[in-house]
């Protein structure tokens, strides 16, 4: 079965939602994240916006201060594409 195509704009759209979900139910705020991680709160914002493409380098930044190994992170966005592809079927 041949997986359904899925645009780098979703991906990157599916691992900032993930991004933002764990931020908040770590209970953390975008510049407690961003101390962790060693970045600007406007950054981190904008990563959560949609509005950075994110390098690897920082994005397992992220990840890290979030408690999240990269491939944590990328099976839950890839679940969070996969839950909306089977939405619109």
């Amino acid at each position: 079965m041949k997986k359904s195509p899925t645009t780098p704009e979703k991906t990157l759209a599916a691992l900032c939602t993930v991004l933002q979900e764990q931020r908040k139910s770590l209970g953390i705020t975008q510049l407690e994240l961003a101390q962790e991680a060693g970045m600007q709160r406007s950054y981190i914002s904008d990563v959560e916006q949609g509005a950075r493409n994110l390098s690897v380098k920082n994005l397992c930044r992220i990840a890290a201060a979030l408690d999240l190994s990269l491939s944590e992170l990328v099976s839950r966005a890839e679940g969070k594409l996969t839950a909306g592809a089977r939405k619109r079927v």
